[in-house]
Protein backbone atom coordinates (compact mmCIF):
# COMPACT_ATOMS: atom_id res chain seq x y z
CA UNK A 1 0.00 0.00 0.00
CA UNK A 2 1.33 3.96 -0.85
CA UNK A 3 -0.48 6.51 1.09
CA UNK A 4 -0.65 9.45 -0.87
CA UNK A 5 -2.28 12.88 0.32
CA UNK A 6 -5.98 13.26 -0.83
CA UNK A 7 -5.13 16.21 -3.28
CA UNK A 8 -2.36 14.39 -5.35
CA UNK A 9 -4.32 11.32 -5.87
CA UNK A 10 -5.58 13.23 -9.15
CA UNK A 11 -1.81 13.31 -10.37
CA UNK A 12 -1.23 9.72 -10.40
CA UNK A 13 -4.17 8.71 -11.74
CA UNK A 14 -4.29 11.42 -14.55
CA UNK A 15 -6.63 12.25 -17.22
CA UNK A 16 -8.42 9.62 -17.47
CA UNK A 17 -6.32 7.34 -16.24
CA UNK A 18 -3.38 7.99 -18.41
CA UNK A 19 -1.07 8.47 -15.98
CA UNK A 20 -1.56 5.24 -13.63
CA UNK A 21 -1.92 3.12 -16.75
CA UNK A 22 1.69 4.13 -18.08
CA UNK A 23 3.01 3.57 -14.08
CA UNK A 24 1.73 0.17 -14.66
CA UNK A 25 3.19 -0.20 -18.03
CA UNK A 26 6.99 1.23 -16.92
CA UNK A 27 7.02 -0.66 -14.07
CA UNK A 28 5.33 -3.90 -14.37
CA UNK A 29 3.27 -3.54 -11.44
CA UNK A 30 -0.05 -3.16 -11.09
CA UNK A 31 -0.98 -0.10 -9.51
CA UNK A 32 -4.88 0.74 -8.42
CA UNK A 33 -6.61 3.06 -6.19
CA UNK A 34 -8.34 1.51 -3.31
CA UNK A 35 -11.54 3.13 -3.19
CA UNK A 36 -12.59 1.56 0.25
CA UNK A 37 -10.04 3.11 2.41
CA UNK A 38 -10.75 6.03 4.93
CA UNK A 39 -8.82 7.89 6.72
CA UNK A 40 -8.86 7.83 10.22
CA UNK A 41 -10.61 10.77 12.21
CA UNK A 42 -8.12 13.29 13.21
CA UNK A 43 -5.86 12.82 10.41
CA UNK A 44 -4.89 14.53 7.27
CA UNK A 45 -7.22 12.96 4.39
CA UNK A 46 -5.47 10.81 2.50
CA UNK A 47 -6.07 8.00 -0.56
CA UNK A 48 -3.90 4.82 -1.22
CA UNK A 49 -2.99 2.72 -3.73
CA UNK A 50 -2.49 -0.67 -3.68
CA UNK A 51 0.67 -2.12 -5.27
CA UNK A 52 0.74 -5.97 -6.73
CA UNK A 53 4.06 -7.16 -8.28
CA UNK A 54 8.01 -8.58 -7.32
CA UNK A 55 9.63 -6.83 -5.22
CA UNK A 56 11.57 -4.44 -7.76
CA UNK A 57 8.32 -3.81 -9.91
CA UNK A 58 6.85 -2.27 -6.38
CA UNK A 59 9.76 -0.21 -5.77
CA UNK A 60 9.70 1.53 -9.32
CA UNK A 61 6.14 1.80 -9.46
CA UNK A 62 6.75 3.77 -5.99
CA UNK A 63 9.20 5.92 -8.01
CA UNK A 64 7.78 6.74 -10.32
CA UNK A 65 4.14 7.98 -8.62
Amino acid sequence: MYHVPYDKAGIIIGKGGETIKEINRRSGAFVELDKNYLSPPGTPPERVFKLRGTPEQIVTAQQLM
